[in-house]
């Protein structure tokens, strides 16, 4: 099974975040894609930095569970995962 974590700044990216999630997932078989926020004016989030971003996957992985950071495309042209939300165009 995969799960899929999307990391917010200052909201699930904590230490103690990491090792909550590591104790709900322990001993299972599955695989956690780390994901980065992606920015938008509709919302009031921001993404975990980088370095936050690793000390959880670290931390996972020293608690038995296999995390990758996923890496995110489209955000320079605003057409990452989140982004499209209530974009309207004029066709």
């Amino acid at each position: 099974m995969t799960f899929e974590y999307v990391l917010l700044k200052e909201v699930n990216d904590t230490i103690k975040d990491a090792k909550e999630l590591a104790k709900l997932l322990k001993e299972k078989l599955c695989h956690v894609n780390l994901i980065s926020f992606n920015p938008s004016s509709k919302t009031k989030f921001t993404p975990s930095n980088r370095e936050r971003m690793l000390l959880f996957q670290q931390l996972l992985a020293a608690n038995g569970v296999n995390a990758t950071i996923r890496k995110s495309k489209g955000s320079d042209i605003s057409a990452a995962c989140g982004q499209l939300s209530g974009q309207m165009s004029n066709v």
